[in-house]
């Protein structure tokens, strides 16, 4: 069985704390990638300190040099095709992780990982200013899980940073990842996790649909990308609509192999243009059932999410397109949510939102007949006034929390945020 893969920093932890979040995880061994294994501020963190001490846990140490942050650029006057990071230090070592050295470093942790719980350490607090970040894109390209400890039952699922794109390497089995710019490429993670609290008995009424999958469909707090979601379509077959099970994350039946990263979400302004989406936007779309979605909003100390629903507490559907696919004698049915322009609400918090239809659109919007232009017209943004939304347990930032706590609301200490969340206060 293939072990997950763990990123963390030290920051300015004592010991105990940190050994205390590894052992939450359950790690057995550190892979230090930092440049310089030593901390003047935090020299407990010294490689002439730290293995010792993780050794008394039972915990194993490791530096590996060749995964190590603060490169410079490359010599020569090549441009460097990872032009989405505007900050040089990022953008250096995406250009380093195209190296043999950085790959070979890449393969020995891979391969630690595989005998022991590994976690990748380096000091910056959060992964996102730090270069693990890369390293955990590379993993993920590989066919990794990979999660970010940020405290104490504060553990997120490593996604691929938005942008990347894993590529295969006609040389060698190894992962190939690049960073380009533009906004076709630009595969932002933009709705990631929904709830869906709609009882079995409910479907057909809400989305008159006569045929039902075989699902008792449980209550879900925290729905998470590749999991299988109650989609509602037209079937191609009978003309019958259908609720009926779909991953979330889109696979073209053109694709020859599944994606590391399935697309999860379809941009509203080119769902209708871009070659991964137009013919299901076109021919094969669908309502996807919810109570609730959850956007983050980014702050010094972390991630904060926020839950957003109708005000009037009913349930609802994000415009969804779908596709079906046969990979290795395997028959894969997937589904993807579309995204647009926030509204007020959602804006305070996020720069996009997912496309939530009005129930008397639903039917224009599976219609198999409907023009380009009619639908291209429903994804807009809903009315913020029709909505709520409120702050909520860090702990939906891990997908392995389902439970009833995600959705419940927590006192917000960021005053602003709230008053922007909520116009209506």
């Amino acid at each position: 069985m293939t072990l997950d893969l763990f990123t963390i920093g030290h920051s300015t932890r004592s010991t105990t704390e940190f050994v205390d979040l590894l052992r939450g995880s359950q790690v057995e061994l550190v892979v230090d990638v930092r440049h310089m294994p030593r901390s003047r501020a935090n020299p407990q963190f010294n490689r002439e300190v730290l293995p010792g001490e993780l050794h008394s846990f039972q915990i194993g140490y490791v530096h590996l040099a060749a995964l190590g942050g603060l490169r410079s650029r490359p010599r020569g006057n090549k441009a460097s095709p990872n032009l989405l990071w505007d900050n040089a230090s990022f953008r250096n070592y995406a250009d380093y992780a195209m190296t043999e050295e950085f790959h070979q470093g890449l393969t020995e942790l891979r391969e630690l990982g595989h005998k022991r719980r590994s976690a990748v350490m380096c000091a910056e607090g959060v992964w996102w200013r730090c270069h693990r970040r890369i390293i955990a894109d590379y993993l993920i390209c590989a066919g990794e899980s990979v999660f970010h400890i940020l405290g104490h039952n504060r553990v997120d699922r490593a996604v691929l940073t938005p942008g990347g794109i894993c590529q295969p390497d006609g040389a060698s089995i190894r992962p190939c990842l690049t960073f380009p710019s533009g906004p076709d490429t630009n595969q932002a993670v933009m709705c990631g996790r929904y709830d869906n609290l709609i009882p079995r008995d409910a479907y057909g009424a809400l989305f008159r649909s006569g045929r039902l999958p075989r699902s008792n469909f449980p209550p879900r707090y925290n729905v998470a990308p590749t999991d299988q979601i109650p989609i509602v379509r037209v079937d191609p077959r009978d003309g019958m609509r259908e609720v009926t099970m779909a991953g979330w994350g889109l696979i073209p039946f053109w694709m020859k192999e599944k994606p590391k990263v399935p697309h999860i979400n379809a941009r509203a302004e080119t769902v209708q243009k871009l070659p991964l989406f137009r013919e299901a936007f076109a021919k094969r779309r669908c309502l996807i059932p919810a109570t609730g979605f959850y956007e983050w909003q980014q702050r010094d100390d972390g991630k904060q999410p926020y839950r957003f629903r109708r005000r009037d507490l009913e349930p609802f559907a994000f415009a969804g397109i779908w596709e079906f696919a046969k990979l290795g004698g395997e028959e894969i049915l997937s589904a993807a949510m579309i995204v647009g322009e926030p509204n007020p609400l959602v804006g305070g918090v996020h720069d996009r939102m997912p496309v939530m239809l009005l129930p008397e659109d639903y039917d224009r919007w599976l219609d198999p007949g409907a023009k380009q232009d009619e639908l291209r017209a429903l994804l807009r943004p809903y009315d913020a006034a029709l909505m709520e939304g409120y702050a909520v347990s860090r702990l939906v930032n891990s997908v392995r929390n389902d439970t009833e706590e995600c959705i419940e609301p927590i006192e917000d200490q960021a005053t602003d945020a709230a008053k922007i969340v909520d116009p209506h206060r």
